[in-house]
C-alpha cells in the first residue's frame, strides 16, 4: 500500500477493534474513544498515537477491568504499562500515578540529555550560519518545543522566538538558543520541569483560560500573544481552588496589529476559541458525544472564564458605548460580547501580577507560575 497509506490502515484497523467492544471515536478529537454505561457516563477512554496508546478507567470497579481483558483477546498487546506501578517513559515524557491518584509528568531526564551547540570562541554574532549549523539550531529547537509545550512553559515564549528565526539564524541565536537550554536544566534541577495532574470534582468542573500580548516589542515591531488554559472548579471565583494545566500557547501574533488594543484582541479571539474546544473536549470525555447543533456553545455543561489584565479590552467587553475603531479589533470584541451577554463564558480583570499567560509573551520569571506549578 506504501509507506502513506500504513498509518491510517493502522487507525482503521485500532479503530475497528475498539469499536467491537463498545468504545466509540469522538468526532471531535479523533483517535480518542470513550465507553459509556447505559446512562451515557464515560466508564474508559482510549487515546491513540500511531501504535501507542493510553487506556484509563477505574481498576477498583468492575467495568474497566473487562474492557482490558476483551482488548487482550481481540488484540495481542505487546505490552500492558500500569502507571501506579511504574513510570512509563513516552518519548522523553515520564508518567507515573500516585497512591492519591494525582498523576504527573516529568521530563528532567530528557532536558538534562539535551546538549549545546558548539560555537567557536571569537566567532561573530551578525555571521549566518552555514546549512550544517543551521540543522544543528532547527534541531534544538524542536527538542527544547516538546518540553516547553508538555511541562516546561517557562522557556516556551524563547522556544517560540527561536522557531521564528529558524530561516534567518545567526551565531547569536545559536546563542540564545544554548541560554534557553540552560534554562531548561536550571528549572529541572529544581524540579520545576514537571506537572501534577490532581483530581477535580467533576461535578463542579470549569475551565479558566488566561489570555495576553505583547504589542510591536518583537524584531520587526511584530507582536506576540499568550495563551494559559487550566481545568478548575467553579469554586476558584470566590477562593483558592486545585487546578490543572490544561494548554498553554504562545505565538506570534496571526495578524497585523496596529494597537495594544489590537494585539489584546487578537489574542483573545484564538484564546476564546481554544477555550470554548477545550470545554467541549471535557465534556465529550465526561458523556460521550451527542449530535452538534448551530447552539453548541450554549449547550456545554462546564462553564468557564476568561482572564485578562488589560483594562481596555475588560471594559469594551463589561460596558456599553463605543466601540474600537479598528474593524477587526471591532468584530473580536462584539464575537467575545456576545458570547458574555449569553453567558456562555465569564470575564475577569487582574492586575498583571496575576497574570499566568504573562511569561508567554515575554522572557521573564513567573512566580506566580512557580507557586502553581508547586502548589
Amino acid at each position: 500500500y506504501g509507506l502513506a497509506e500504513a498509518p491510517r490502515l493502522w487507525y482503521l484497523k485500532a479503530r475497528e477493534l475498539l469499536e467491537s467492544v463498545g468504545f466509540k471515536e469522538l468526532k471531535a478529537a479523533r483517535c480518542t474513544f470513550v465507553l459509556l454505561d447505559e446512562k451515557n457516563l464515560t466508564q474508559a477512554t482510549c487515546c491513540l498515537h500511531v501504535d501507542d496508546g493510553l487506556l484509563t478507567g477505574d481498576m477498583s470497579g468492575s467495568v474497566f477491568p473487562a474492557v482490558k481483558n476483551r482488548l487482550d483477546q481481540v488484540f495481542n498487546m505487546k505490552e500492558w504499562i500500569n502507571l501506579k506501578e511504574k513510570p512509563h517513559d513516552y518519548l522523553g515524557l515520564q508518567t507515573w500515578q500516585n497512591p492519591d491518584f494525582s498523576i504527573v509528568q516529568d521530563m528532567t531526564n530528557y532536558i538534562n540529555k539535551l546538549v549545546e551547540i558548539p560555537i567557536v570562541r571569537g566567532d561573530q554574532d551578525e555571521r549566518d550560519l552555514e546549512p550544517a549549523e543551521v540543522t544543528a539550531f532547527r534541531s534544538l529547537t524542536m527538542q527544547l518545543r516538546w518540553p516547553a509545550q508538555k511541562v516546561l512553559s517557562q522557556i516556551l515564549y524563547d522556544v517560540s522566538k527561536l522557531a521564528q528565526k529558524v530561516t534567518t539564524a545567526t551565531v547569536a541565536d545559536v546563542k540564545m538558543a544554548n541560554e534557553v537550554l540552560k534554562t531548561g536544566k536550571s528549572e529541572a534541577a529544581a524540579k520545576r520541569a514537571r506537572i501534577t495532574y490532581r483530581a477535580i470534582d467533576l461535578a463542579t468542573a470549569m475551565v479558566v483560560t488566561y489570555f495576553d500580548a505583547s504589542f510591536a516589542k518583537e524584531e520587526g515591531a511584530k507582536s506576540q500573544q499568550g495563551m494559559f488554559s487550566a481545568i478548575t472548579q467553579e469554586l476558584c471565583m470566590k477562593e483558592l481552588s486545585p487546578a490543572n494545566q490544561a494548554e498553554v500557547a504562545s505565538n506570534k501574533t496571526t495578524r497585523v496589529v496596529r494597537s495594544t488594543m489590537a494585539a489584546e484582541s487578537c489574542s483573545m479571539s484564538v484564546a476564546v476559541d481554544r477555550h470554548l474546544y477545550l470545554r467541549l473536549l471535557l465534556q465529550l470525555l465526561q458523556f460521550g458525544e451527542e449530535e452538534y447543533s448551530t447552539d453548541w456553545r450554549e449547550r456545554l455543561r462546564f462553564s468557564g472564564a476568561m482572564i485578562t489584565d488589560a483594562r481596555s479590552v475588560y471594559d469594551h467587553l463589561t460596558a456599553t458605548g463605543s466601540m474600537p475603531s479598528e474593524r477587526q479589533t471591532m468584530l473580536d470584541i462584539m464575537a467575545a460580547k456576545e458570547l458574555i451577554e449569553s453567558s456562555v463564558i465569564q470575564i475577569r480583570w487582574v492586575p498583571t501580577q496575576h497574570q499566568l499567560a504573562d511569561h508567554l509573551t515575554k522572557s521573564m520569571r513567573c512566580e506566580m507560575l512557580e507557586t502553581f506549578k508547586r502548589e
